[in-house]
């Protein structure tokens, strides 16, 4: 589990992460949440869960994602077959 909640990482440090998460193995539940990573930060997360095969539960509630943010993570869950908890609440994406 890394919880990394309400620690301001913003979009630079979200990219930064999801490059590492990329070739993780081992991790299962990653919480960002409340860290205003916007849709650049949200967009690299739904690039590397398009590769990431073992993250379980991700949470990047309250970020503000927007509709850029929320079309790229809707992207995903199209390929992406082992997430089992998705939570999103929270992030203003209104009509894409």
């Amino acid at each position: 589990t890394f919880d990394i909640n309400s620690n301001n990482v913003g979009p630079t440090g979200a990219t930064a992460l999801a490059e590492m998460l990329k070739i993780n193995t081992t991790l299962q539940k990653f919480y960002i949440s409340g860290n205003n990573v916007g849709p650049t930060g949200t967009s690299a997360m739904a690039e590397m869960l398009k590769i990431n095969t073992t993250l379980k539960v991700f949470s990047i509630m309250g970020n503000n994602v927007g509709p850029t943010g929320a079309t790229a993570l809707a992207e995903m869950l199209k390929i992406n077959t082992t997430l089992k908890v998705f939570s999103i609440m929270g992030n203003n994406v209104g009509p894409t």
